[in-house]
C-alpha cells in the first residue's frame, strides 16, 4: 500500500492510521461482471461485484464503469503484448463503517468513501494445477 498526502507528518499518521506495515496490501477483486449498454463503438458499460480487502477485512461492494479495449499505442506504452487486453475504468463507495476503520468512521467527513479504480485485464492461461 502506497500512501502519500503530500504532507510528510500527514503521509506518516496516515501510514500509522491504516497499519501500511501490517496490511501492505489493499485488494480489489471482481467476482462477476456484467454489460449494462453500449458506450459508444468501442466501450460497455458494466456493473460488477466484488470485494475490497482492506486492513485483513473482506468488504462486499458494487461498482460500475466503463469497459473497453486498450489501444495499440496504450498497450505498447503498457508493454503489454496481449491485442485483447481490455481496460476498465470503475467507481464504487466503501462504507467506513463496515471496514476495520469502524471504530473511528465518525473521524471522517463522511463515512462513505468514494473509490475509483483503473484496471486492466490480460488473458493468462492457467496451469494445469490451477484447473
Amino acid at each position: 500500500t502506497s500512501v502519500d498526502t503530500g504532507i510528510t507528518a500527514r503521509t506518516n499518521h496516515a501510514r500509522k492510521y491504516l497499519a501500511v506495515a501490517k496490511h501492505a496490501r489493499v485488494r480489489l477483486v471482481i467476482d462477476t461482471m456484467r454489460g449494462v449498454e453500449q458506450r459508444g463503438p468501442h466501450a460497455v458499460a458494466v456493473a460488477a461485484t466484488g470485494h475490497l480487502v482492506l486492513m485483513g477485512k473482506e468488504v462486499l461492494l458494487e461498482l460500475s464503469g466503463t469497459l473497453r479495449a486498450l489501444q495499440p499505442d496504450e498497450r505498447a506504452s503498457l508493454g503489454i503484448s496481449d491485442p485483447h487486453a481490455l481496460f476498465l475504468h470503475g467507481r464504487t463507495t466503501v462504507d467506513l463503517k463496515k471496514t476495520q476503520l469502524q471504530g473511528s468512521a465518525s473521524d471522517f467527513d463522511s463515512t462513505l468513501v468514494p473509490i475509483v479504480a483503473n484496471l486492466i485485464f490480460v488473458h493468462q492461461e492457467q496451469s494445469e494445477e490451477a484447473q
